[in-house]
């Protein structure tokens, strides 16, 4: 545990506990040190579909190639010692229009409001280049809803291809008199913008069309002025921010199927009753994924709520060996 503030008496500090075993929750963003891949370790498409908790917004043109990175063992220009980073390979388009960004909705758009905050990442790219990010608000939907709220103030932060650490105080706007939306799927968002058009000038501080290679890591948010520390982002256990992680988005994966098995009573429903291992941000969406069925028809899902679902399958053959068997993904992102 780190004890660089400790009083005449010995007393730990707060900065003790924010590092010791009570710490890892002052950071604010989800996944900010790539080691959660569930989806898949690469994208081309906007929305979600590598890093967890990270999601890709392509407007008109410009094209995306997302993929993990592994650091080199022992590296120092990082600290923290990361595996992971995430390598953004961006193509820009024309028009004013046009951008790519990737982003986190952090849950509750009332984090930090009205505080300062400070962002801290380190980035680099395949050459002298801009990037910049920006917070932003969503009342969510539902009823009716204040309008979203973009970052007047955008921050233009210049790169070289070398990696470079970056931290930078905001003030994350109020929330007094706003109306939240009755569905619950309000945010607070970070974004890193890669190539905009002129309509998001003010957003982005004129950062322009570019075409490049863009690598982000270790990004961290948290409350109060942290430009002076040298690596504000703190440690969660790799549990811990798998299960996180599974708030928003989880699976059984494959290699992990799920079985039903039934008895011979041809026409009759069966249920299978699957309880998450990690209760969701709200009741999920559903996919069942390799889906083996034996004497039965099709295999349908119903959600429960934000703790599970059931799946159902109608036997269709009187067999004492009938089964459905599936994997499932369950995404409740905002």
């Amino acid at each position: 545990m780190t004890r660089s503030l400790e009083n005449a008496r010995g007393h730990t500090s707060l900065v003790d506990i924010n590092g010791g075993p009570l710490g890892g929750f002052r950071n604010k963003i989800i996944n900010g040190n790539f080691d959660i891949w569930q989806r898949g370790t690469s994208q081309t498409t906007t929305g979600y579909g590598s890093a967890d908790r990270w999601r890709y917004g392509i407007t008109g043109t410009p094209t995306l190639s997302a993929s993990q990175q592994t650091f080199a063992a022992g590296q120092t220009d990082v600290p923290g010692n990361p595996k992971y980073f995430l390598r953004s390979v961006v193509t820009a388009g024309s028009a004013t229009n046009d951008r790519s960004l990737f982003q986190q909705r952090i849950e509750d758009v009332a984090t930090l409001a009205g505080e300062e905050i400070t962002v801290t990442f380190w980035a680099k790219a395949d050459a002298a280049k801009d990037i910049a990010f920006s917070i932003e608000q969503s009342f969510g939907s539902g009823g009716s809803p204040s309008s979203y709220v973009t970052d007047s103030a955008g921050n233009k932060q210049s790169l070289s291809t070398s990696w470079q650490k970056f931290s930078v105080k905001k003030t994350i706007p109020s929330i007094a008199s706003k109306t939240l939306g009755t569905n619950n799927d309000d945010y607070l968002t970070l974004a890193f913008w890669f190539t905009a058009g002129s309509d998001y000038d003010t957003r982005t501080n004129s950062l322009g069309h570019q075409t490049g290679t863009f690598d982000i890591a270790r990004v961290s948010l948290v409350k109060g002025d942290a430009t002076n520390e040298a690596d504000p982002s703190e440690y969660r256990h790799p549990a811990q921010e798998q299960k996180i992680c599974e708030r928003y988005y989880q699976t059984s994966r494959k290699n992990n199927q799920i079985n039903s098995y039934a008895y011979p009573n041809s026409g009759s429903t069966y249920y299978y009753g699957m309880r998450f291992p990690t209760v969701m941000r709200g009741s999920p969406t559903i996919t069942l994924d390799d889906v083996e069925h034996s004497g039965f028809g099709t295999v349908t899902t119903h959600a429960i709520g934000s703790d599970g679902f059931r799946a159902d399958g109608v036997c269709n053959a009187s067999d004492a060996n009938a089964y459905f068997r599936f994997s499932y993904v369950a995404d409740a992102e905002l």
